[in-house]
């Protein structure tokens, strides 16, 4: 029976003079206000939680720290002063370096055999001896790997353009690059001959003619710098230079 229900029954035997039970009276009253105390209460509760729902977030609220995830020391493969190779993280690599007073330097950037980087443990003496030794093989590979510049003219070139020519030779031949020449004679080979006296000449005190080729209608010159240590024997035998990287100046 609802509470409405209830209360209409009570009101109609009280109108019609029916007495009623007093448990009965009893128990619907306690009925009556169990009823209306759980209706308060839902009442309250999603009044709360309208409350609570509108509520709007404090701005100088403060923020909940965030938790850092604990970072992981990379794996390294470490060389020790007495060439031993062990799996180290690079945490251990640099307290172990510390604690013995040695520097840590980088080998290798990835070894493809244990996919890891290689690191050595060095004194300040072997690093120093390293480095100056890293210098020198950098310094010859550069000199070494320097490409032959190729001129090519013709035996009409006037003087003046030839002596510009010559003129980037020589700097070509001082910073140690090799220079290669072929001159067209079109049908006069006695002034191509002149050129090649003329160019042996300017560049007799900085160049050495490593090889002269005469084909048809070209003249070949291959020269190089004359402080670069080479086979004389060689070059007086006439030994063919490569000319598959040479940079071309025509004229």
């Amino acid at each position: 029976m609802t509470l409405s229900g209830l209360i209409r029954t009570i009101a109609f035997r009280k109108i019609l003079s029916v007495p009623i039970d007093p448990l009965y009276e009893i128990c619907v009253t306690n009925q009556t206000c169990k009823i209306v105390s759980s209706t308060l209460l839902a009442r309250r509760c999603f009044h709360k939680e309208s409350e609570d729902s509108n509520k709007v977030p404090e701005r100088n609220a403060p923020l909940k720290p965030k938790v850092k995830k604990g970072l992981t020391s990379p794996e390294i493969m470490l060389i020790t002063p007495e060439n031993e190779v062990n799996s180290v993280t690079m945490e251990h690599a640099e307290k172990l370096a510390l604690r013995r007073n040695l520097k840590l330097i980088k080998i290798i950037d990835y070894d493809t055999k244990t996919q890891k980087p290689i690191y050595k443990l060095m004194s300040t003496l072997e690093f120093f001896e390293a480095d100056l030794k890293n210098k020198q093989e950098k310094k010859k590979n550069k000199d070494e790997s320097k490409e032959a510049k190729l001129f090519l003219m013709s035996s009409k070139i006037y003087e003046h353009d030839l002596h510009i020519k010559l003129k980037q030779m020589k700097k070509l031949l001082k910073k140690k690059h090799d220079v290669n020449v072929y001159i067209s004679h079109d049908g006069n080979p006695t002034k191509a001959e002149e050129t090649v006296e003329i160019i042996g000449k300017e560049l007799d005190e900085i160049s050495v003619i490593k090889n002269r080729v005469k084909k048809q209608n070209t003249i070949k010159l291959f020269l190089i710098p004359k402080n670069v240590s080479t086979d004389v024997e060689k070059i007086e035998k006439g030994d063919n230079l490569e000319t598959d990287n040479a940079t071309t100046v025509k004229v």
